[in-house]
């Protein structure tokens, strides 16, 4: 394996569409397999760093195919804010997947800035705020409730309208959530389970 300077993350892309083997990646990229989870910390951190919304989008990548490593929920909650990158959905997603009753204001928060995302404009028919509001139906707590009743008066169509539905089916739902087990891995134990269940 080569010295490790700036990796360069098409890499990360040329791995998981297989147009590299993995172990073509390693000597490339300058990182073992274990330390495949670790590397999507260390890509979020110094995306923070540079404000570098490409980076944000490797990490998830690699996070996605090969597991996130524990200590990212607080790094997730950082991203949920800022504007420089075009992830948010992916990042509302790993929160619905978690699960987790800190994470409710950063979801919110996530509402919140919608108007503001320019690369969002298409969204005409409130798919993002459906995902926002199911990753508050998975958190499952009263808290997490009480911010789909505030939604639910929101003046904004989509929104309001997408609130209370889902407000008159969060007992049910997020009882459903809690039993279902994760999608995401989040190690590459569990990723490695996880190819072997589907073959």
């Amino acid at each position: 394996m080569r010295a490790r300077t700036n990796p360069d993350v098409s890499l990360i892309y040329d791995l998981v569409f297989g147009r590299i083997k993995e172990a073509d990646f390693v000597e490339l990229y300058g990182i073992e397999t274990n330390e495949f989870s670790a590397e999507v910390l260390k890509l979020i951190s110094q995306a923070h760093k540079n404000c570098d919304g490409r980076l944000v989008e490797a990490a998830l990548t690699l996070g996605f195919h090969y597991g996130f490593p524990d200590g990212l929920l607080e790094e997730v909650h950082r991203l949920i804010p800022l504007k420089w990158h075009s992830r948010h959905e992916d990042l509302i997603g790993l929160l619905q997947e978690w699960r987790k009753p800190e994470s409710v204001p950063a979801v919110s928060e996530a509402i919140e800035l919608k108007p503001h995302l320019d690369y969002l404009e298409y969204d005409d028919y409130g798919a993002y705020y459906k995902k926002c509001l199911w990753s508050l139906v998975a958190i499952g707590t009263e808290d997490a409730k009480a911010v789909i009743e505030a939604k639910s008066q929101s003046e904004i169509p989509e929104l309001r309208e997408e609130a209370v539905y889902r407000l008159s089916k969060f007992d049910e739902d997020a009882d459903w959530s809690r039993n279902r087990k994760p999608m995401v891995p989040r190690n590459r134990a569990e990723q490695d389970a996880a190819v072997k269940s589907q073959r």
